[in-house]
């Protein structure tokens, strides 16, 4: 008997399609069952193959749920409505900002037929930052829009459906494309306001991190276990979740109260701890540390782009400088600090004494790139002065790391010598010193 041959990617994706469709959302064991059933062979390793075609976008309409399903993203959300409140910016420039209220349909947005409206006039998704043509072609600034997404419609398409500044506007899944219709007030539901927030709080809580979740897998999954959910106009998603008390951060979600900040560093600090192999004190350091750059690499930058625009007098030009007038003393939002006498910094620059740090420091601040390169060799000559003695050998090491990624080789070399100086056994440098 022939050996059966495993089928091809483009079968694969049919099927796992067609079983979605048919049986709403699904685990991968479950998935990997109905395969197996209709009689598709993924190959000697069956869990791995499905794995891997779900995490490597060959299915980029199946989407994870907040817990071990995938669902297909078409069919979940077919015939539901989702409104947002049209401001004056967004009537006059055929702009509608996609975060909170129309999050869950971000993904969809992306695919044929839902990145067009029903009578075939383009729905495109854009990002601010990363379009910025298209936002000032409209006639509009960049800077007055958030780096959200937002739907980029026709221009005149929110009047042509009789929408004015402050009416509710719904995008209507249809199995043909998006449809954008004028909901009257009257007609927004408010009997499942309360389910939604019943199914958001017991998703948030099945979380085994306790940590946030993303908005938009948080509502595919109250969808997924209610078929009625959003099948009427309901309020704006924003409203929604602000009624309910939940807390939210651009595009996650979480209980009231939840401190996103803390969370957030929280997670920075373990990937810190896993990713360099430090323990919990120096991965603390080396995100203060790498809060410190950022700042004085905030005032760099400004004042670089200030020179180069040619508006920067000289005066502004020496806060990119180290010293009593320059980023010691200066910080963004028009603050002033003496580093020097903050203790917590003196405290956390020790830590730099370890080479494990150091070199977690440098990774962190500048990856493989050079683009900061420079505010991270000023960072460290202002450190330098005022670090206790075990950590200068680090900040000379930074200063000769930083100018080597400017091309500098001298300079860094000469900065590798001085690290000898300082400590003739420190290894990093005696390292590059070597190769030098």
């Amino acid at each position: 008997m022939a050996a059966q041959i495993p089928a091809t990617v483009t079968v694969i994706v049919a099927a796992v399609e067609r079983l979605l469709t048919e049986h709403g959302p699904m685990t991968e064991e479950q998935l990997l069952v109905g395969l197996r059933h209709a009689g598709i062979d993924l190959g000697g390793d069956p869990a791995e193959t499905l794995a891997d075609l779900l995490g490597a976008g060959d299915l980029p309409q199946v989407v994870p749920l907040a817990d071990d399903r995938h669902a297909l993203l078409p069919a979940l959300l077919d015939g539901r409505v989702f409104t947002h409140r049209l401001s004056t910016a967004e009537i006059e420039h055929g702009l509608v900002a996609v975060t909170p209220d129309l999050a869950p349909l971000s993904a969809l947005a992306d695919t044929a037929p839902y990145d067009r409206l029903i009578d075939g006039a383009p729905l495109v998704e854009i990002f601010p930052d990363l379009d910025p043509d298209l936002i000032t072609e409209r006639g509009m600034p960049v800077d007055a829009l958030e780096n959200a997404p937002v739907f980029l419609l026709p221009p005149e398409r929110l009047r042509a459906v009789a929408l004015r500044v402050g009416d509710l506007v719904g995008f209507h899944v249809t199995a043909a494309g998006m449809d954008i219709t004028h909901v009257a007030d009257g007609d927004v539901g408010a009997d499942t306001e309360a389910a939604l927030g019943q199914r958001l709080t017991a998703i948030l809580a099945g979380r085994a991190d306790g940590g946030p979740e993303h908005l938009d897998a948080a509502v595919w999954t109250a969808c997924a276990d209610d078929p009625d959910l959003f099948h009427g106009p309901l309020p704006p998603l924003g409203d929604l979740l602000d009624a309910a008390g939940f807390a939210c951060d651009g595009e996650q979600i979480a209980p009231a109260g939840f401190d996103f900040g803390s969370w957030r560093a929280g997670q920075r600090i373990t990937s810190i701890q896993r990713l360099h192999d430090l323990d919990e004190d120096e991965a603390v350091a080396v995100l203060v540390i790498r809060r410190l750059f950022e700042q004085v690499a905030d005032v760099y930058d400004a004042a670089v782009a200030a020179q180069r625009s040619g508006e920067a007098p000289e005066s502004v030009l020496k806060l990119a400088e180290p010293g009593p007038a320059g980023v010691t003393d200066r910080l963004p939002g028009g603050r002033t600090r003496d580093v020097a006498e903050d203790s917590v910094v003196r405290a956390t620059l020790t830590f730099l004494a370890d080479p494990d740090v150091a070199a977690a420091v440098l990774a962190d601040a500048l990856g493989a790139g050079r683009d900061s390169a420079a505010a991270l060799g000023l960072f460290a000559e202002t450190l330098e002065p005022m670090a206790p003695r075990a950590a200068r050998p680090a900040l000379r090491w930074l200063r000769a790391k930083a100018s080597e990624r400017v091309g500098d080789v001298l300079a860094a070399e000469a900065a590798f010598e001085a690290v000898q100086g300082l400590d003739p056994t420190w290894p990093p440098a005696l390292v590059d010193l070597a190769r030098y």
